[in-house]
């Protein structure tokens, strides 16, 4: 399906609200963003028999597939989330990253052990295994697994002092300087990436202390959470996620973000990214 798979998307023009959102499933489309490869990121809509074509695929979300936007350049992506309506299990939204296929990638895979190790069942041993989803996911060991393992706001640096093993003080381009932890052997001076969580990103008003003066680019409403993207000088493209509950700016409007420096985490920078 990945070389032959082709979908097609038009871009939203105007609010990206609730209201918004609600015609574009009424015209039988789904609302949609597409970002990464240090492009702009674009709100388009989709045919849902297409996507869910790919989601059921062999390949699932792992999927690469060619995304045709009208006025744009063919562009390869992946599914890196979506949302299902609860009750009637109809996709709400969808968000698709653009692939480099010059540039190397990680993937979840799941792993099933099957039968038992000879240690275990002759010797009473344990078999362990170690690596879950949600511990690369909370503590990656380099950039590019950060981003594709979940969504990440990358925070490009340097590291100002190294104390403890896995404990830093981190500059943060053109923000300040904050405490992170991270894996070790990252010395004082080398480039690095502070990576925070959507669901760790705060948005703030704009003359909150601390906080990073950022715009709302685009609103999404998923069912029990809102996707918020956001743009801002300092930091470039960020995304957040907030509770349903939570009132959030409309896009358009000046905004600010900060975050705890418990929910940031530091990985080396790649070496593209250095250049």
């Amino acid at each position: 399906m990945a070389s032959t798979e082709l979908v097609t998307a038009v871009t939203r023009e105007g609010k990206f609200n609730k209201n918004a959102a609600r015609r574009v499933r009424v015209a039988g489309k789904i609302p949609a963003v597409i970002y990464g490869a240090k492009e702009p990121s674009i709100a388009i809509e989709l045919d849902p028999k297409q996507i869910l074509r790919i989601l059921h695929s062999d390949s699932g979300h792992n999927t690469i597939f060619d995304v045709d936007v009208k006025g744009s350049a063919r562009v390869k992506a992946m599914i890196v989330d979506w949302q299902y309506e609860p009750i009637k299990g109809s996709l709400l939204h969808i968000d698709l990253k653009r692939i480099a296929m010059d540039k190397a990638m990680v993937v979840e895979v799941p792993i099933q052990l099957e039968g038992i190790p000879v240690g275990v069942k002759n010797e009473g041993g344990l078999l362990e295994q170690v690596g879950a989803p949600e511990e690369v996911y909370a503590r990656p060991q380099s950039s590019f697994v950060a981003e594709f393992v979940g969504a990440a706001n990358r925070l490009a640096g340097r590291v100002a002092e190294a104390r403890d093993p896995g404990r830093y003080v981190v500059a943060i381009d053109g923000v300040g300087v904050f405490p992170m932890a991270g894996p070790e052997g990252i010395g004082p001076g080398d480039p690095v990436v502070g990576v925070v969580r959507p669901e760790d990103l705060r948005i703030a008003d704009r003359a909150a202390e601390g906080a990073v003066p950022a715009e709302v680019v685009d609103v999404a409403f998923l069912g029990a959470q809102r996707t918020v993207r956001l743009r801002s000088a300092r930091l470039g493209e960020l995304v957040a996620t907030t509770p349903a509950g939570v009132a959030v700016p409309s896009p358009g409007t000046e905004a600010a973000v900060s975050w705890e420096p418990s929910a940031a985490w530091v990985v080396p920078a790649s070496p593209a990214a250095e250049a």
